[in-house]
């Protein structure tokens, strides 16, 4: 099984809902320097981090076919924090 974690540095989801009901700045919501990374190695789960766009294929390919013991593993993707269109009122 693979863990996929879209990493923006925070819950850009959640800023986004509060400035959509007048809430801002919402508190909590910045999450950035997390090293899901090592984290996941930290417990014995093999982990792969992704930083462009243009590698994820590639990475995709060699951790989805990789073969091992089983178990978890973890694909780490960097995103932008495009977060302005989200709950934006025309049902984004």
């Amino acid at each position: 099984m693979t863990f996929v974690v879209l990493d923006n540095g925070g819950y850009a989801a959640v800023r986004a809902l509060g400035r959509r009901i007048g809430v801002t700045p919402v508190p909590g919501t910045e999450l950035a320097g997390i090293d899901f990374v090592g984290l996941a190695e930290s417990f014995g789960c093999p982990a792969t981090s992704v930083h462009r766009p243009a590698d994820l294929p590639a990475t995709l390919d060699r951790v989805l076919g990789e073969d091992g013991p089983g178990g978890p593993r973890l694909l780490h993707l960097c995103v932008t924090g495009a977060e302005d269109t989200l709950y934006d009122s025309k049902g984004g």
